[in-house]
């Protein structure tokens, strides 16, 4: 419930958004996971809210690579599908979620392919860390 409402408010919602983020979080990359799979079961709460809806985009973005965990929030935001294209359009495109329901199979190979690429780019960026 707390992290429902720090998800709702514009402040905490910014700093959410940015500790999830890869690029932009502070958080060890362990804590960051966390934090995304804490959001499962909120996902059709805060998606259709103007400022929440930022924060689930940010979480299923952040959430490429972990399949299983991707495919069960885009079924949550999937699961409130008039209300989110209603009241908030932008996350219901930017999510890609219109593909997720027409083209199941495109849509679950695309999300494979791409999480392979982020893992393999995050492994090569971790070994450039550990180089210097």
């Amino acid at each position: 419930d707390a992290l429902r409402a720090l998800a709702l408010e514009r402040n905490p919602a910014r700093v959410l958004q940015a500790a999830v983020d890869s690029s932009t979080s502070t958080l060890p990359p362990n804590l960051r996971v966390r934090l995304i799979r804490s959001f499962r079961g909120l996902m059709a709460e805060i998606a259709p809210d103007p400022i929440g809806g930022w924060v689930a985009a940010a979480v299923y973005k952040a959430s490429l690579g972990d399949m299983k965990l991707r495919q069960r929030l885009a079924k949550e935001m999937l699961s409130i599908e008039e209300s989110l294209r209603v009241n908030n359009f932008a996350v219901w495109k930017v999510c890609n979620l219109n593909q997720a329901k027409t083209k199941t199979g495109e849509w679950a190979e695309r999300q494979q392919k791409a999480g392979k690429a982020k893992r393999f780019l995050d492994d090569i960026i971790a070994d450039g860390r550990g180089a210097t």
